[in-house]
């Protein structure tokens, strides 16, 4: 029952008992057929149906696998499976006689997993997968036009490998602001609005995976993301000029200016002091640290 209410999500419309009847019955019709399979996958074909029906689906095997290949090139899905049994049909395969019906899904989980070990072993598609973690790593709060330019170049990405090959063949071990600069001027030019403050480090940070991968730069060079959010210039302007603020109002107090009169008693005043001298001498060092960071700009 509970699964009946849960299905009310979905569409179904489960208030009425002639709809949750018709649930009801197919859900037994499923269980009976998975059932049979697997009786017919255990025991022996009895009659002639099941017979010629196995001899034409073991002569169709080869068939079969290029099938769930074919079906399979965008993914394990729905929607690839049942591609793949509409195959299996069109070939002649009987795929309404349990004896067969079991082990053509077999089939297709059997090699949806073999597909899956070798692209596991393939140091391609490795280094591929790796490059696209860093890619989409957090993309699921960008928006979706940002989402899309992403897609477009993972299904482009043995040609931005490629890229990456020709722009870094003369790199001295590392990606100088010219190749970051050929690089996204090349996208741009292919319809990907990659220059952008969002998505400018992520595609720096894929094509530095991808050429320490191919052995163009060291992996010690590798563009980072940022680990929290990425402000604009102007934006760490301002939080310059509020730190130093905070800093400045932080400071000791200059030489020669008379101390506040006392008002607690010595041991409460000493160890406030304490504290309050830790603070601004922490402040005092960031405030040196920034310093230098500008000096540095």
């Amino acid at each position: 029952e509970a699964f009946l209410n849960a299905l009310s999500g979905e569409g179904f419309d489960t208030s009425r008992e002639h709809v949750r009847d018709a649930i009801r019955h197919r859900l037994l019709a499923v269980d009976q057929r998975r059932r049979s399979e697997e009786e017919a996958q255990r025991g022996r074909p009895t009659t002639w149906r099941a017979r010629e029906a196995l001899r034409t689906f073991e002569s169709l095997r080869p068939s079969l696998i290029e099938a769930v290949e074919a079906s399979t090139a965008e993914g394990d899905t729905p929607e690839a499976r049942s591609a793949y049994l509409r195959s299996a049909k069109a070939l002649g395969v009987d795929v309404s006689e349990p004896a067969v019906s079991g082990r053509i899904h077999a089939l297709y989980d059997l090699h949806v997993d073999l597909m899956a070990e070798r692209a596991a072993m393939d140091p391609v598609a490795a280094r591929r997968q790796r490059a696209l973690r860093v890619l989409f790593h957090g993309s699921v709060h960008m928006d979706l036009s940002n989402r899309r330019t992403l897609e477009r170049l993972e299904r482009g990405l043995p040609g931005f490998e490629d890229l990456i090959a020709a722009v870094l063949d003369d790199a001295d071990g590392r990606i100088e602001p010219a190749h970051e600069a050929l690089i996204l001027t090349y996208l741009e030019r292919r319809g990907l609005e990659v220059n952008t403050p969002e998505l400018r480090p992520r595609v720096m940070a894929c094509a530095g995976v991808l050429a320490a991968e191919l052995g163009l730069i060291s992996p010690s060079e590798v563009p980072r993301l940022a680990p929290g959010i990425v402000l604009s210039d102007d934006r760490i302007e301002e939080i310059v000029d509020e730190l130093k603020q905070l800093a400045a109002s932080f400071r000791s107090t200059p030489v020669g200016s008379a101390p506040a009169a006392p008002s607690e008693a010595p041991v409460e005043r000493d160890g406030r002091h304490r504290r309050v001298d830790g603070a601004r001498s922490m402040v005092d060092r960031a405030d040196d640290v920034l310093a230098r960071l500008l000096e540095d700009r």
